[in-house]
């Protein structure tokens, strides 16, 4: 009995060494199996009191890569996936059928189905329940009751009976407590480890297995197996993180119970289980050596990235001082430009001086040729002049001789006169021509003159132009050497940076090596670290694939961008081509408009005159139709009434007719009378329709006509009956009683008639009366309409000015905007156009880069190197995948990820800046190196030019200052031949009078003959001086003449290499704005690439900081495996050994048990459902979440 007992005791023991150990003897039998197995793990998310939310669950269907066709599974979970590979499946109902491509297949789905262990956690603080939000915060003691309920019963046979047992489940859950909130801390089935800064608390469970094994009596009090635990500590300000429990399944796998017959066999099992705790001791012990390995490696790790930091702060440096450099040189281009702008400005001011001063020469040359030929023609006259005073002398001496030659001398004279009156109007139109060429000179000499300031102003900003020139291309060349030193420093601190990321390689594999070694000591504990293996695999493929992208992707990204723009400057271009049209064709109907709005005006304009006079003409309407109305009213009523006065004279006739007929007096007055009645009725009848024909005659008139005209009708057949029987009564007028009795009813008749006709002369005088009334009242509103017409056409026409002015508006700012359009914008049109050329050119180069930029292979070896590193860890702990979650606290591999994402982005930007910079064989220095020194020494060649334009431009100022100076005198010359011309035209007509008065009065010249030869002997000498000095002038304007022609050849010379000047100096604008382009489009690079240089430094810091983190981490980690380590050695040593040396009793029921227990009709293979033919395991990992109280630290 007391062997049994102490078999019982082993057992137990066993147990929890499976829990805290899950042998290596396990691995090893489910690792000789080769075929398809099903591992499950379940997930499974609850709250703080182990309520749970939600449940997700990840299979693996292993060694089915090696299986032949499709693999049959079954599985009751929602929104299957594979999380792995791209295998597919089909599904009908709970039968999952999946297409294998020669790999494992890894998937994933959710559940809503119970758990087989219920999990319950109660809080109580000072011995009083609570809920976690409201213990969250708190102070005071805690306990915290945890506890297991196992649902899963099966029927076995023990014993050949069939027994109802619990699936045997290991419950372990851990937790970490801050040492700041939590301190005492014990719990009773479980381990507590502190390490200064925190408590972690492991408790343990089987729950069922007491129950499954039927223990009682004295059994059952000595051995004690939990079904859950309690944990207490002293809290302050409660706050805790979450916690997380494993549940497995494979309890009693590790011992060899099914042919223990006898107790030898049993001990030989015992044994085993001995050795296996015994190789548990030694797997602590790997464990520790491993995680001491890691510790190493982190440790190197963390040198490493202190290197690559030290590495990335130098590149940002050297990065920083490139882009100091860069905006040195982009200054100095700006300044550049800026001086080119202001040289190509002079140098146009220069050439617009040049042309004005050419033309005010050639005007000049011209006005100086009519001066000379002015003097040509003075010079003719006064040789005429001259001639004509010799032939007055030797005249006069003829006319001396004799007195009785008078009347012939005098006639000579006469005709001396004339030839001298036309030798004077030679001469003074000669004056005339001279005085002109002279203006025209002068003028001449005055634009030369007053263009010299312009030109020394186009001259000064040549000058101030070329020494910016000079400033500018010194500051370039200051630029550039600052860039050749920028780009050395960029060389350096790329260096560095390889340095760096080479020491960040170098500390990656170690610390894959120490994640090995971390793996192969964990391996031996749980199968949890293959999802860690997977993520760090996953992080290889993504820095790859970064790796591929970097060269392929951004590169294509830019140039499709640099056309896309090259595209839009196309399309701007053309749109504004087109918007120009539009503007002519806007500015065509703005003429449209305008001329529109005229026509607007002068048709309101109508219509106000319109206006006033059908305000006017209803106004007359009315008084006419008043005056009509009342007029035809009074006519028609005049006539109805004389019409029965003449019918009742009638009646009083056919009375005094009849009596005469009785006493035989004639009828033919009565008669005469009828007629004239029906004549007056027919002509009131003729009236009235007559008035029915009056425009505006209203209803009640028109029918009270009616009505009278019916009525004078009706009167008129009275009348032709009277007539009738006037006539029987003159046919009868033999039978006087008759007669008497007929010419009665013949004057009712006509009695009747007359009272008819009154009473329509009465009504239409008042219809007349009332129409009068009705149109002047409908007048007046004509009239007020009218008025309103009248007022609305004035404002139309207000409107309509005003309309036209805008118009007009209109119109100048279109035509302005069509002269701006067909401009400035054409002109910006065709440069959009030319700079989407030369992008397009440019993309040759960009492509070249691109061409040059290569594979990434060389940076990407240690990726590659991690990634394989990754991949064996994943082939060597497939099992060990929750474990390893656990123990990766600091996510190392994430902040190692990132931290290559940096770096690989980084080194693009950089590789990027450095070909930009350097170009091929360091070309772009070379070539900048060159320009500047070219631009040191074009300072001489500009001196040298400025200096010969000064000395040329101070010859021609002074030259053209004399030439002003004689051009005043020579003004003042012209104006008094101009007035002596006048004087002289004046003598000439007198002289011509005088010589008429001469031949009638020839002996007054023999008296005078004396003073006639002094006058001859002065005008000859006059005439003499005259042509003398009419020669002089002549040969003085030849040689103005002659000059002008120099100097305008001179100004044409000067303008055209005013013209190359400007040529140049817009060449150097064009190149200086090149160059200022490229300096910005440099500077843009490297603040990118300072930008970057910057983010890997702040990366690098982070990987640092991760780097401790992960050292501190394994740290804590090898002094928990040491802790482990230790711990193990105590149980085995107080727990399994002593138990197997203190066995006693020996009970075959509990082996029987323990048998059946172990066969497969106990055990708890799937949580979701498995094909017949496949093995199982499945373990589950329970997450409660953590609560604290609200506050942040």
């Amino acid at each position: 009995m007391n062997r049994n007992k102490k078999i019982l005791n082993v057992t137990m023991a066993a147990g929890m060494a499976a829990v805290l150990g899950t042998t290596p003897v396990i691995a090893a039998a489910q690792e000789a199996d080769n075929g398809v197995s099903k591992e499950e793990t379940v997930y499974v998310n609850a709250t703080a009191e182990g309520e749970i939310k939600d449940i997700t669950v990840s299979d693996w269907l292993k060694n089915s890569g090696s299986a032949e066709g499709d693999i049959s599974d079954v599985s009751d979970l929602e929104g299957i996936k594979n999380v792995k590979g791209d295998e597919t499946f089909t599904q009908d109902g709970d039968k999952v059928t999946w297409n294998t491509d020669s790999s494992d297949i890894y998937y994933q789905g959710t559940s809503n189905k119970e758990l087989p262990v219920d999990m319950k956690i109660k809080y109580y603080l000072d011995d009083q329940e609570i809920t976690p939000e409201e213990l969250a915060g708190k102070s005071g003691h805690l306990r915290m009751e945890v506890s297991y309920t196992n649902k899963s019963k099966k029927t076995v046979k023990v014993d050949k009976k069939d027994v109802e047992v619990y699936s045997p489940f290991v419950m372990v859950t851990g937790m970490i407590l801050s040492s700041d909130n939590f301190s005492n801390v014990t719990i009773d089935n479980g381990k507590v480890i502190s390490d200064g800064d925190k408590e972690m608390v492991v408790g343990v469970a089987v729950p069922g297995l007491k129950d499954s094994l039927d223990l009682s009596g004295d059994l059952s009090d000595k051995i004690d197996i939990p079904e859950g635990f309690t944990m207490e500590a002293d809290v302050t300000d409660c706050t805790m993180g979450n916690t997380f429990t494993m549940a497995v399944t494979d309890l009693l796998s590790s011992l060899n119970l099914e042919d223990s017959d006898d107790l030898d066999e049993l001990q030989d099992s015992l044994d085993e289980l001995d050795d296996a705790a015994v190789k548990l001791v030694d797997g602590s012990k790997d464990l520790f050596d491993g995680t001491k390995k890691l510790y190493d490696g982190t440790k190197d790790l963390y040198d490493g990235t202190e290197d690559l930091k030290d590495g990335t702060s130098q590149l940002y440096d050297g990065a920083k001082d490139l882009d100091d450099g860069a905006k040195t040189l982009k200054d100095g281009t700006s300044q550049l430009y800026d001086g080119s702008k202001d040289l190509d400005d002079g140098a146009g001011q220069l050439y617009d001086g040049a042309k004005t001063l050419n033309t005010g020469a050639g005007q000049l040359y011209d006005g100086t040729t009519s001066l000379y030929s002015g003097t040509k023609t003075l010079y003719d006259g006064t040789r005429t002049l001259y001639g004509g005073a010799n032939t007055l002398a030797s005249s006069y001496n003829e006319f001396d001789a004799g007195v009785a030659s008078a009347k012939t001398g005098a006639s000579q004279l006469n005709s001396g006169a004339k030839t001298l009156q036309s030798g004077i109007s030679q001469y003074t139109a000669g004056v005339d021509s001279l005085a002109s060429g002279v203006n025209s000179y002068t003028e001449g000499v005055d634009t030369v003159n007053s263009n010299m300031a312009e030109y020394n102003k186009g001259m000064k900003s040549l000058t101030d132009g070329v020494n910016k020139y000079v400033a500018g291309g010194n500051q370039l060349a200051d630029g550039v050497t600052a860039y050749v030193n920028g780009a050395t420093q960029l060389t350096d601190g790329v260096s560095t940076y390889v340095s760096g990321a080479s020491a960040l390689a170098q500390g990656t594999k170690e610390y894959v090596s120490g994640t090995s070694a971390l793996v192969e000591g964990v391996g031996q504990l749980a199968p949890g670290i293959q999802q860690a293996s997977e993520g760090i695999s996953a992080a290889s493929a993504k820095l790859t694939e970064i790796a591929k992208n970097v060269a392929a992707a951004k590169p294509e990204t830019m140039v499709k961008s640099l056309n896309q723009y090259a595209d839009g400057a196309d399309s701007l271009a053309d749109g504004v081509t087109e918007y120009v049209g539009k503007v002519g064709e806007a500015a065509s109907g703005a003429a449209s408009v305008a001329e529109g709005a005229k026509s607007l005006t002068d048709g309101t304009a109508a219509l106000v005159s319109g206006a006033t006079q059908v305000k006017d003409g209803i106004g007359k309407l009315k008084e006419g139709t008043s005056y009509s109305i009342s007029q035809i009213g009074d006519s028609a009523s005049k006539t109805m009434k004389d019409s029965a006065a003449s019918i009742r004279e009638a009646a009083a006739q056919i009375e005094t007719t009849v009596t005469a007929q009785s006493a035989g007096v004639s009828t033919d007055a009565a008669a005469g009378a009828i007629s004239a009645t029906q004549s007056s009725m027919s002509s009131a009848i003729a009236t009235l329709q007559g008035a029915l024909g009056t425009e505006g005659l209203d209803e009640g008139t028109a029918a009270a006509i009616n009505s009278a005209i019916e009525q004078l009708n009706a009167g008129l057949g009275n009348a032709s009956a009277a007539q009738g029987e006037l006539g029987n009564i003159q046919a009868q007028s033999q039978v006087a009683v008759q007669a008497e009795t007929n010419g009665s009813s013949v004057q009712e008749s006509l009695n009747a008639i007359a009272s008819t006709l009154e009473g329509a002369a009465g009504s239409i005088s008042e219809a007349a009366s009332a129409s009068s009334s009705t149109l002047a009242g409908e007048a007046d509103k004509l009239i007020a309409g009218a008025a309103s017409v009248e007022s609305g056409a004035q404002t139309a026409n207000a409107g309509a000015a005003q309309l036209s002015t805008g118009a007009d508006s209109l119109n100048s700012g279109m035509a302005q905007l069509k002269e701006a359009g067909e401009g400035q914008l054409s002109t910006g049109a065709s440069n959009l156009k030319a700079a989407g050329t030369q992008v397009r050119e440019s993309l040759t180069a960009v492509s070249s880069l691109i061409a040059g930029l290569g594979d990434l292979s060389s940076m990407t070896d240690s990726v590659n190197q991690l990634a394989e590193g990754a991949k064996q860890i994943s082939e060597g702990n497939e099992k060990l995948q929750a474990g390893y979650k656990q123990l990766q606290d600091t996510k190392a591999a994430e902040t190692l990820t990132s931290g290559a994402d940096q770096i690989l982005n980084s080194e693009k930007t950089i590789t990027d800046g450095i070909n930009t910079l350097q170009g091929k064989d360091n070309a772009n220095a070379t070539a900048l190196l060159s320009g500047a020194s070219t631009l040191k020494s074009a300072k001489e060649s500009l001196d040298a030019g400025i200096s010969s334009i000064s000395k040329a431009t101070g010859k021609l100022v002074t030259g053209v200052g004399q030439i002003a100076a004689n051009s005043v005198a020579l003004r003042s010359g012209a104006s008094q031949l101009t007035a002596s011309s006048d004087t002289l035209n004046s003598g000439a007509s007198q002289l011509t009078a005088g010589t008429k008065s001469l031949v009638s009065g020839a002996g007054t010249l023999v008296a005078a003959s004396g003073q006639v030869k002094s006058g001859i002997a002065q005008l000859k000498n006059g005439a003499a001086d005259l042509r003398s000095g009419a020669s002089q002038l002549r040969s003085g304007a030849n040689s103005v003449n002659n000059g002008t022609r120099e100097l305008k050849s001179g100004t044409s010379s000067l303008v055209s290499g005013t013209k190359n000047l400007k040529d140049g100096t817009k060449t150097l604008k064009d190149g200086a704005k090149e160059l200022n382009d490229g300096a910005k489009t440099l500077k843009d690079g490297t603040s990118s690439l300072k930008d970057g240089a910057k983010t890997l430094d702040d990366g690098a810091k982070d990987l640092k900081d991760g780097a401790k983190d992960l050292k501190d981490g394994a740290k804590d980690l090898k002094d928990g495996a040491k802790d482990l380590k230790d711990g193990e050695k105590e149980f085995y040593d107080e727990g399994i050994k002593k138990l197997k040396d203190t066995m006693e009793d020996d009970f075959q029921s509990v082996l029987d048990r323990l048998e059946a227990l172990q066969s497969d009709d106990a055990a708890y293979t799937s949580f979701t459902g498995k094909d017949a033919s496949m093995s199982g395991n499945v373990k589950f990992i329970i997450e409660t979440e953590g609560f604290d109280d609200g506050s942040e630290d």
